[in-house]
């Protein structure tokens, strides 16, 4: 959510804007950037989680200088369609070994996280 009064970036041709926006952004990222997915065949997504993670390591440290805070959330286990909505008993049991609270999470439990990230309450929260 970056808040801006038009559409252009300073410095780029034919914008008159001397600051730039300022706002946040909240990346989602995943735990499978840190931790194997041994049982399942996901090594695109688990590379995809990872390069979201450096991006928003990188733009934290490029943009929080200028008013635009970025950071990740890497929520764990949740029912999703790519984990075919935690249908299947196994793969429960096997979240719950590898989950800290052992079980996964619900999805109302994103809310919090997201609202703080992505509001006022974290103006100091940055990810160099």
């Amino acid at each position: 959510m970056i808040r801006s009064r038009s559409r252009c970036w300073p410095g780029s041709p034919g914008c008159r804007r001397t600051r730039w926006p300022t706002g946040s952004i909240v990346n989602v990222a995943s735990v499978s950037a840190r931790v194997s997915l041994d049982r399942y065949g996901l090594a695109g997504y688990v590379a995809s989680k990872a390069a979201v993670e450096g991006l928003t390591r990188e733009l934290a440290a490029q943009w929080g200088g200028r008013g635009v805070r970025v950071n990740a959330i890497a929520p764990g286990w949740f029912p999703t369609a790519s984990s075919g909505f935690l249908e299947d008993a196994d793969q429960v049991a096997w979240i719950g070994v590898r989950a800290a609270l052992g079980r996964p999470g619900r999805l109302a439990e994103l809310d919090g996280s997201l609202l703080f990230l992505a509001g006022d309450a974290s103006s100091y929260v940055g990810r160099p």
